[in-house]
């Protein structure tokens, strides 16, 4: 009985101490795949957290790129004051007969300038552009239209490209200028050997004066005549004239300009072109004689 009492209790500690242990490792296993699964997941928020980063850099990059691509195409894309200039200046000006001349009143242009739109055409009885536009254009832009609108109809002759016609009023310009310190300049030279020439008229006086002490004569002595005469030079050279030279602006003054005559708001331009009656009634105006002709025939 001894003995079987001690095998239960030894059998009760060792099936406790089993339990214990199994209780310890279930606990230790449990602890473990919860860390190890902490740590799984934790990598993969780092790793999402990565990708993530590396996403926004990768947008950054792109919008990078782009805002430089739209900046190269802004600056390679030309200014409205450079339009259509290539094709203008390849083109040759021909004379236009009258006829074409009045029927470009009937071809018209609508041009889209920054400040708004308009519409443009040549009057030949005006000898200038007529717009009709609901914003106030500035004449750069109208300069910019009527280079469009002689591009599209192939007549160059009716416009004044006015770079060239500036450069020509600053060459003339130059010149003038030139022309006048040359001028200037060959002045005060002038003067300058009038100066020399009158110091040594003034240094001959001098000496005679001095010559003339050296006689002794008791009588009384003259003094020399010194006074100036009124084309004298009193010792001293010619009188200096003092010129007077104007500080004024330099204004470029074009001789030649493309007009433009503003007709109203857009709502004012008429599509429809008015017939005139005296084309009609000349066409079918007929005389009396070719009235009773006409009767005649009919009966």
């Amino acid at each position: 009985m001894f003995y079987d009492s001690l095998f239960t209790k030894v059998n009760l500690q060792y099936f406790c101490y089993s339990l214990f242990g199994l209780f310890l490792y279930q606990s230790f296993a449990a602890s473990y795949y919860f860390y190890a699964r902490h740590i799984h997941f934790e990598k993969r928020r780092q790793k999402l957290i990565e990708l993530q980063q590396i996403d926004r850099k990768e947008e950054q990059i792109d919008r990078k790129e782009e805002q430089i691509k739209l900046e190269e195409e802004q600056i390679k894309e030309k200014r409205y004051e450079d339009k259509y200039l290539d094709q203008y200046e390849k083109m040759k000006s021909t004379v236009l007969s009258e006829e074409r001349l009045e029927t470009l009143k009937k071809t018209i242009l609508f041009e889209n300038t920054p400040l708004g739109n308009l519409i443009i055409f040549y009057d030949h009885l005006r000898e200038s552009f007529t717009y009709y536009s609901d914003n106030t254009i500035p004449y750069r832009f109208l300069e910019i239209a009527s280079r469009h609108y002689v591009v599209q109809n192939n007549c160059k002759s009716i416009h004044i490209h006015m770079p060239t016609e500036l450069s020509e009023a600053e060459k003339k310009m130059q010149e003038k200028k030139d022309k006048i310190q040359e001028e200037e300049k060959e002045k005060k030279e002038r003067l300058e050997e009038e100066k020399k020439e009158g110091i040594k008229d003034t240094d001959t006086q001098k000496k005679s004066v001095f010559a003339k002490l050296k006689n002794y004569n008791t009588g009384p002595t003259k003094a020399p005549n010194t006074k100036t005469s009124k084309s004298g030079t009193n010792g001293r050279g010619p009188p200096q004239t003092n010129i007077k030279v104007s500080d004024e602006t330099d204004i470029i003054v074009k001789e030649r300009a493309n007009r433009y005559s503003y007709e109203g708001k857009l709502a004012n331009f008429s599509f429809l072109q008015k017939v005139e009656k005296k084309l009609i009634n000349n066409r079918y105006e007929i005389s009396f004689s070719d009235f009773l002709k006409m009767q005649q025939t009919s009966h």
